[in-house]
């Protein structure tokens, strides 16, 4: 899967200006035949008969071409981004490279699908890192179609929900909604898509710290949890009683929520936050 995206000299070509009843449309075919007629096949002509006749039928999208050869594919994209009914701007780069090999193209409204793309750069970097070997075409689609399943809510309903069911709400982006300020679209878009992760890391640790008390307890511990910093707990500990206590309040946190891939923690202590070292 290849990506073609175009260079200097397609961002300095003016943009194609049509009048009244000459709108090609969604049509790439048809917007082709309007700018570039000498580019087009004549599907019509002895070439269209020699191959079957009639006049070929070309799939096509509303602003994503792709095309299929020998090598590989060249993907094709429009340039406009969108927001609400209104034009944003018309110099989008709508064709992004996921890796060195493949690329993903979006059509329709880019804000969102933007922010999608870096999450996915992301993590195929980071997988890449840690297995020592790309993901699979494959495994590469599958990924991007759980990353869009997950954020599609804010785009249709206006909301997003954490692994736990807790909602955030996005008026501005549902479905019908009234545009609003492009940047503060741009800034809603960037955390409807940052707030089931966060918010679920959020959810887990309020789990964790609703079962830790009991747990102390159990084990005769005497620990004190003081505070809350994002991810992390910052307990009052016996120095005799360190390692078990930190034994048990990682094996709390582990188990708050089970996933498919297990969570991992990490323990310090020291006289202050300065001088925190790991637990041996």
């Amino acid at each position: 899967m290849a990506v073609a995206e175009g260079g200097d000299a397609m961002t300095d070509r003016p943009l194609p200006w049509f009048g009244a009843g000459q709108d090609p449309g969604p049509s790439f075919s048809e917007l082709l035949a309007r700018t570039m007629p000498e580019a087009r096949r004549d599907t019509h002509g002895p070439e269209a008969a020699s191959v079957g006749g009639g006049h070929e039928h070309v799939p096509h999208g509303t602003t994503i071409i792709a095309i299929h050869y020998a090598e590989g594919v060249v993907m094709a994209g429009d340039r406009r981004a969108t927001s609400g009914l209104q034009i944003a701007g018309r110099r989008m780069e709508k064709l992004q490279a996921a890796d060195s090999h493949s690329g993903v193209a979006i059509a329709g409204a880019a804000g969102p699908a933007m922010e999608l793309v870096r999450l996915f750069q992301t993590e195929l970097e980071h997988y890449e890192k840690i297995e020592g070997m790309p993901l699979s075409l494959d495994g590469k689609a599958n990924h991007l179609a759980r990353l869009i399943r997950g954020n599609l809510p804010a785009a249709m309903q206006g909301f997003v929900a954490t692994l736990l069911g807790r909602r955030r709400y996005f008026p501005q982006l549902a479905k019908g909604g009234q545009p609003s300020h492009t940047q503060l679209r741009a800034r809603a878009e960037r955390e409807a898509v940052n707030s089931p992760i966060q918010g679920s890391a959020a959810d887990i640790i309020k789990l964790a710290m609703i079962q830790l008390p009991e747990a102390l307890r159990s084990a005769k511990l005497k620990a004190s949890m003081l505070l809350q910093v994002h991810d992390e707990l910052v307990f009052e500990v016996p120095t005799p009683q360190l390692k078990k206590t930190a034994k048990v309040v990682q094996a709390v946190m582990q188990s708050a929520y089970k996933l498919k891939v297990p969570l991992k923690t990490d323990a310090k202590a020291g006289p202050n936050w300065e001088q925190m070292e790991p637990i041996a």
